[in-house]
């Protein structure tokens, strides 16, 4: 269900954000089409991209030939990895090999997350979405340098201005992201970080929201342990390298 909506909000940001280029004379209609195909190829969505229903474009705008398919993003068990036959968790390691090789990405199931977990992770951050926001920004980001989590309000992020200036596009005034959000980084004093702020209300949040952290810092332990496998290495190789990590969860709500 989150990757799903994930990638709908993917696509749907890569459409709007070229939506404003159409209104400009100088902008061909095609290199809009080309920008936005490319922009949900990077996605790796399955989509064709052609220029006539036939050839296909790259990212210069060169036509390449008959159209081919993006692979989609694969889908794996992880069943497999909480086996003690070592060759059932090389199955599934030898997949999370492929899919970081070939694409890059994977989704996955039978992760081992109880869903009561996922289930109230949701319905806290929800409701703390849901105040007032007077009362949230009680809880806003003040300074990054001393403590880079906590509440960002509607509009107070701008992530394409970051894209900008890393590609030196200075062609357009880059707009407030359309959402809130609420972030937490690690537990650990090892990690360099300050301790978590939590918000008063709900009460539930800082009990959900930790269960939720230590259950995905596991689960990307076990990940971990895959791609140690697939490489021929002890399993438990990569563990020495993550023992202090800096890993943050941010909650997205788009009103």
């Amino acid at each position: 269900m989150f990757f799903i909506v994930w990638l709908l909000v993917l696509c749907w940001v890569s459409l709007a954000e070229q939506s404003d280029q159409l209104k400009k004379p100088t902008v061909s209609i095609l290199n809009v089409i080309k920008s936005v195909a490319m922009n949900v190829k990077s996605k790796f969505f399955k989509k064709k991209l052609t220029d006539d229903a036939t050839n296909t474009i790259d990212q210069e705008g060169k036509c390449l030939g008959s159209a081919k398919e993006i692979p989609l993003i694969p889908v794996i068990s992880l069943s497999g990895l909480f086996s003690e036959s070592r060759e059932d968790r090389m199955k599934v390691a030898l997949q999370l090999r492929k899919a970081a090789e070939n694409i890059g990405f994977f989704i996955i199931t039978d992760h081992g997350i109880d869903q009561s977990i996922l289930d109230e992770t949701w319905s806290s951050t929800r409701s703390f979405f849901d105040k007032p926001e007077e009362y949230k920004k009680t809880y806003a980001v003040q300074a990054q340098s001393e403590y880079p989590f906590g509440y960002v309000g509607f509009g107070d992020e701008i992530l394409k201005a970051g894209k900008d200036v890393e590609t030196g596009d200075n062609s357009s005034i880059a707009r407030p992201d359309l959402k809130e959000l609420f972030s937490i980084g690690p537990s650990n004093p090892l990690s360099g970080f300050p301790g978590r702020v939590w918000p008063s209300e709900p009460k539930s949040m800082e009990i959900s929201w930790t269960k939720y952290y230590e259950n995905m810092s596991n689960l990307a332990d076990t990940i971990l342990s895959g791609f140690a496998l697939s490489l021929g290495l002890d399993e438990a190789y990569f563990k020495a390298f993550v023992g202090h990590h800096a890993s943050a969860i941010r909650a997205l709500n788009y009103p």
